[in-house]
């Protein structure tokens, strides 16, 4: 993704971030309309914790990435797993 981040169709949105995610973020069931909402915050507290839960997120979906490719490269299958993983997180974008 390049240029600003847009969220304004998340606005009302009560879907969570990753129903498969295995994060602290998407466990407690932050919804993507709360994370707009801390976003647009004028309040520093609130804007602070969108980026913190965001952080956590995004580390845990690059870690698990990261392991997932590993075991990819030991099963001798990466280039299988590389074609999944691309289809599979560009179909929506």
């Amino acid at each position: 993704m390049h240029g600003p981040i847009n969220l304004s169709k998340y606005r009302d949105s009560d879907e969570i971030i990753d129903e498969g995610c295995d994060c602290p973020t998407c466990l407690s069931h932050i919804t993507l309309g709360e994370l707009r909402r801390l976003w647009k915050s004028q309040d520093r507290t609130e804007s602070a914790k969108y980026f913190e839960l965001a952080s956590i997120h995004n580390l845990r979906f690059i870690i698990r990435l990261t392991e997932q490719a590993r075991q990819a490269i030991l099963d001798s299958t990466f280039k299988e797993f590389k074609e999944s993983f691309l289809n599979s997180y560009y179909k929506n974008k």
